[in-house]
């Protein structure tokens, strides 16, 4: 379902694993870093959680968290791949139900 700019999967409720997703662009002296993180919780602080516990707890919180994808993000755009970005958004999860349980897509770039 498209919500705005957002694609959320259908049949989402509160309380109930949902697909939330976060991205994150540094730029330092050594050029651009980018991270894309997707996981099915409950809440945006689980993620932020997860995804601390992969990049650190400062860049974590720098993250931009959002419940579903946003296809058009120049991240998401730039890390994931068309047949991925379009699974997740329609699904809520990867073929085969990856994200179900503890399951994360995790993907880092860095650019110089």
């Amino acid at each position: 379902m498209r919500n705005g700019g957002l694609f959320v999967a259908a049949g989402s409720e509160r309380g109930a694993r949902r697909l939330f997703t976060a991205t994150l662009a540094i730029r330092d002296a050594d050029g651009l870093f980018e991270v894309f993180h997707a996981c099915r919780v409950q809440t945006p602080g689980e993620l932020v959680d997860r995804l601390a516990a992969r990049v650190g707890a400062a860049l974590a919180s720098a993250a931009t968290v959002r419940e579903g994808l946003d296809p058009l993000h120049p991240i998401v755009a730039a890390l994931l791949g068309a047949g991925t970005a379009h699974t997740l958004a329609a699904e809520g999860d990867l073929h085969g139900g990856a994200l179900l349980g503890d399951g994360d897509l995790h993907v880092m770039q860095r650019r110089g």
